[in-house]
């Protein structure tokens, strides 16, 4: 009985990653976040700087419209899309919902083999010992 709803919180794992796949999508944004050798951080669209913080702790301040640093660290930035809003809760839904299912399986795990004589004779001598 127990592998039933393993195979089924399985199956919502894997349909509600498929869901959530499918709903979102990344591409390249044409943004960059780079970091010059003087610890400044840029926000980058191609070219040209959209914004720059950081320096001095006490000169902290924010720039906007400046030349993008060709040197330095440049990590490319991706925009998320939502293809289908539709496949999104239902993803997350089943996500949950396998997550749920399994963890209740392992945490109120039931064994469905026969108590050995040993078990029995513990299990009577514990019973035995709470009546008054």
């Amino acid at each position: 009985m127990q592998n039933k709803w393993s195979l089924l919180a399985l199956l919502a794992n894997l349909v509600g990653s498929i869901f959530l796949w499918v709903a979102f999508q990344a591409a390249p944004a044409g943004f960059a976040s780079v970091t010059d050798s003087t610890g400044h951080e840029y926000m980058c669209a191609g070219d040209l700087g959209l914004f720059v913080m950081g320096g001095d702790i006490n000169k902290r301040g924010a720039l906007f419209g400046i030349p993008c640093p060709t040197e330095g660290k440049r990590r490319p930035l991706a925009a998320v899309f939502m293809d289908h809003p539709r496949l999104m809760p239902w993803g997350w839904g089943l996500l949950g919902a396998g997550f749920l299912l399994e963890f209740s399986l392992r945490f109120f795990e039931v064994s469905s083999e026969p108590l050995s004589s040993k078990e029995r004779k513990l299990l009577r001598n514990f019973l035995a010992a709470k009546k008054p």
